[in-house]
């Protein structure tokens, strides 16, 4: 997974753990984001959408299942899931 340069947004709780993020990694582009696309946490691995002024919200049903009928897309997301929870494991594991 190629990641492209960082980007900062508005901080924003994340919708689904409440977590703030605050920037955003181009996945496989150098473009920064913009409204619409879609976001991972980088906490809980969930996935979010980006609103009209760069802040993140829970997608729609139909989002998902936009999101989830790209099979490119969803591959992509899946990888970036996994790391997210390989890091958080490892960090776990290294705190005890």
């Amino acid at each position: 997974m190629k990641l492209g340069p960082t980007t900062r947004t508005p901080p924003t709780p994340c919708p689904q753990c409440g977590a703030v993020n605050d920037t955003a990694d181009g996945v496989e582009h150098e473009e920064a984001p913009t409204p619409g696309d879609i976001s991972v946490c980088m906490y809980c691995a969930a996935v979010t959408v980006f609103t009209n002024d760069l802040k993140l919200r829970t997608p729609t049903s139909e989002e998902m299942a936009n999101i989830r009928s790209d099979a490119e897309i969803w591959a992509t997301i899946k990888e970036a899931q996994r790391a997210i929870h390989a890091a958080f494991s490892s960090r776990r594991a290294s705190d005890q």
